[in-house]
């Protein structure tokens, strides 16, 4: 497998390429007709089979929740919330590195909407990252979305539960 990477973090040629193919995807995903954004999100899961695509896609709208503008970040998060799991791992990462409160607390939202219908093991895997991200930020206004998400996490895991008993009764 290539090096997407060369020393220093600086992308690869392979890295650019595969960059720009995915700028007319983004774009697509991202359009402000609503619809015509719904019914391109629609169309492009039930084509892509590709896990590792969904991953730099959904790693590409996570970076513009992070955008000044409000309506850049709507759109990304309506895209995101609709790709729905395949995102979480880029929401996840952006909760703990990401570089502003503003994408933050946009991808705390977003994996708000996820989470009731996650599978187990990542709604696990959120009960253990958020409170641990919770305790390395210093913004207020993360803490508070972080803490809120934790709560929504939680209902969702106790309706796991309740499902299985349910099925074991």
């Amino acid at each position: 497998m290539k090096r997407l990477k060369r020393a220093g973090g600086v992308p690869s040629a392979a890295e650019w390429e595969i960059q720009g193919m995915l700028t007319p995807l983004v774009e697509a995903l991202t359009d402000p007709d609503g619809d015509r954004r719904w019914d391109n999100v629609r169309r492009f899961l039930a084509e892509c089979t590709s896990p590792p695509l969904l991953a730099r896609l959904a790693a590409r709208l996570v970076e513009l929740l992070g955008s000044r503008k409000a309506s850049t970040r709507r759109r990304a998060a309506a895209s995101l919330a609709q790709i729905g799991s395949s995102a979480v791992p880029a929401l996840s990462l952006a909760l703990l590195k990401g570089r502003n409160a503003t994408l933050k607390r946009a991808a705390a939202g977003v994996l708000m909407l996820l989470a009731p219908r996650l599978p187990l093991r990542q709604l696990l895997d959120l009960s253990y990252d958020v409170p641990i991200t919770a305790s390395l930020t210093n913004d207020a206004s993360v803490r508070a979305a972080l803490a809120t998400l934790e709560a929504v996490v939680r209902q969702a895991l106790e309706a796991h539960a309740e499902a299985a008993a349910a099925g074991l009764g």
